[in-house]
């Protein structure tokens, strides 16, 4: 079978959409050819039956915004004349993340009698997604809770995490109580319930050390929400136990979660990221607040890795008595929690569970 998978980057560089590099090479090797449709083709090193055509936006950048709407149907123009021109390369189309390529496509898709496939697992529920969800002949999501709408062309398959590039052979190595925030800092992220959260433990007598890795996105409010978050680290007198750094390659996170014992995730409900599968894997002990780790973290830890939407005291008890657990019974927890993202989330059956529902 030929696959058509059109996504927004492909660099395996990226230090956030480095992982779809990898998802791309791990899909390839169960369909005989992999076409793949890119808004942005940066460094890359894939397999012969892999061909990547991109809408250009490594070459047209623009920073006058009277040349954005020429831009833009530019990328419409390439879109339609991939899609046509490759036709007889693929047979099955799957469009990761933005619903939009199927509102362009499906009438002549259609018209080819080529099935469409939305991979989609966000909270989003605007009229793009609903439209896009109806002209679907399926819907794939990572997890039940990524996506509005249950069951029907709806299916769950899990995430792709790179449980090789993901792990730590020995997991008592990392820096004592280090505690990992790595991600987008935007305000959907709460990264300042986290410093309250800090804060209090401080109070508590608890030595930790904070990392606090990645950039604010180009988005309204997203630079002025880190440089609040900064303030707050300095103001909450924590700067000489916190070590901020930017963005890093996707291929070097993995030196993140070895050298932290904790990482938290504070997204919001409906919202499922795979930086928690990636740290799990890669053996931190990992609390959420997010209703969709009920169903990945083992039920007898709900109460200890779980901690309440919005409350930075819950989360501080959560961390101290998770610091405090002997080392024997963290080394349980790292182990049970990668063996979740092996059993059920691991990039190598990827391709084969994406084939399944597709064919």
């Amino acid at each position: 079978m030929k696959l058509l998978f059109i996504t927004q980057k492909i660099d395996r560089d990226d230090d956030i959409l480095g992982v779809y590099h990898e998802w791309t090479r791990q899909i390839s090797k169960s369909f005989d050819r992999l076409s793949v449709i890119c808004l942005y083709k940066g460094r890359n090193e894939l397999p012969e039956n892999v061909k990547i055509l991109s809408l250009g936006k490594e070459s047209l950048k623009v920073k006058n915004l009277k040349l954005k709407i020429p831009v833009r149907l530019k990328y419409v123009y390439n879109f339609f004349g991939y899609i046509w021109s490759t036709r007889s390369d693929y047979d099955v189309i799957l469009v990761h993340m933005n619903p939009t390529y199927v509102l362009l496509g499906w009438p002549l898709w259609k018209a080819m009698r080529k099935n469409i496939y939305l991979w989609f697992a966000h909270p989003a529920w605007n009229w793009q997604v609903k439209l896009a969800y109806i002209l679907s002949d399926k819907v794939i999501t990572s997890v039940p809770e990524a996506f509005r709408k249950r069951g029907g062309k709806v299916y769950a398959i899990g995430q792709g995490v790179d449980t090789e590039l993901f792990k730590n052979a020995e997991f008592n190595t990392g820096i004592k109580f280090g505690i990992l925030y790595l991600g987008r800092i935007s305000p959907s992220k709460n990264i300042h319930i986290l410093i309250e959260a800090l804060r209090k433990l401080k109070e508590s007598g608890v030595l930790f050390r904070f990392y606090l890795v990645g950039n604010p996105p180009q988005m309204p409010g997203a630079a002025e929400y880190g440089r609040k978050i900064k303030g707050m680290i300095t103001d909450y007198d924590m700067a000489d136990a916190s070590e901020l750094r930017g963005a890093v390659p996707y291929g070097e996170t993995v030196n993140w979660y070895n050298k932290s014992e904790v990482f938290v995730n504070l997204s919001p409900i409906g919202h499922f990221d795979k930086t928690v599968l990636e740290a799990m894997a890669s053996g931190c002990i990992t609390l959420a607040s997010n209703d969709a780790y009920y169903n990945i973290f083992p039920q007898d830890l709900h109460g200890l890795l779980i901690f309440k939407q919005g409350d930075a005291d819950d989360l501080a008890r959560k961390l101290k008595k998770v610091l405090e657990l002997p080392e024997d019974k963290k080394d349980e927890i790292r182990k049970r929690l990668r063996d979740v993202v092996v059993k059920n989330h691991s990039i190598y059956t990827l391709g084969e569970r994406v084939l399944s529902i597709v064919s």
